[in-house]
C-alpha cells in the first residue's frame, strides 16, 4: 500500500499562491473561491482535484498574444471580450483559439484592416460608420429577443 506524505499547510499555502488564510481561519482559493477548513488533509485533497488544476490553467494562461482584438472583459474578470466580433468568450484557452480561428473573426478582422488605414477624413467617416453599423446589428438583434419575452 502506497503512502502519500502530505505537506504541512504552511508549505501548501507557501506553493500555492492562490490559496490564502482568511480571518476567519479558513483557506480561500482566489481562483474558484472555493473556502475550505484550514486542515493540510483537505487542502493538499483539493490542489490535486480536477476544479484546481482546470482553473489554475485557464486563469493563469497568457492571453497577451490576442491583443488588440480580444481584451479583458470590464465587468467579469473570468472572461474576455472581443472587439471585432463583439462577443463575450470564456477563459478557457481552447475556447478562444478556437474563436480565433473562426470563419467570422477572420474575415470581421481582414475588412478591419482594409478599412484602418485612413488617409484622409471620409475613410475615418467610413470607419466610424462601420462600427456604428455593426453595433446598430447587435442592439436590433438583442431587442428583437427583449420584445419576445
Amino acid at each position: 500500500m502506497a503512502t502519500t506524505i502530505i505537506p504541512t499547510l504552511s508549505e501548501l499555502l507557501n506553493q500555492n499562491p492562490h490559496l490564502k488564510l482568511s480571518e476567519n481561519n479558513k483557506i480561500v482559493c482566489h481562483l474558484t473561491n472555493h473556502e475550505m477548513p484550514a486542515r493540510a488533509d483537505v487542502v493538499f485533497a483539493y490542489i490535486r482535484g480536477s476544479k484546481y488544476k482546470k482553473s489554475l490553467e485557464w486563469y493563469s494562461h497568457n492571453y497577451s498574444q490576442y491583443l488588440p482584438y480580444i481584451v479583458e472583459n470590464k465587468k467579469n474578470s473570468k472572461q474576455l471580450y472581443c472587439t471585432i466580433t463583439q462577443t463575450t468568450l470564456n477563459k478557457i484557452p481552447e475556447e478562444v483559439n478556437k474563436h480565433v480561428n473562426g470563419k467570422k473573426f477572420k474575415r470581421l478582422k481582414e475588412e478591419l484592416s482594409k478599412k484602418t488605414v485612413p488617409k484622409n477624413e471620409d475613410e475615418i467617416l467610413v470607419i466610424i460608420e462601420f462600427f456604428f453599423l455593426k453595433m446598430v446589428d447587435i442592439k436590433s438583434c438583442t431587442d428583437g429577443v427583449r420584445n419576445r419575452e
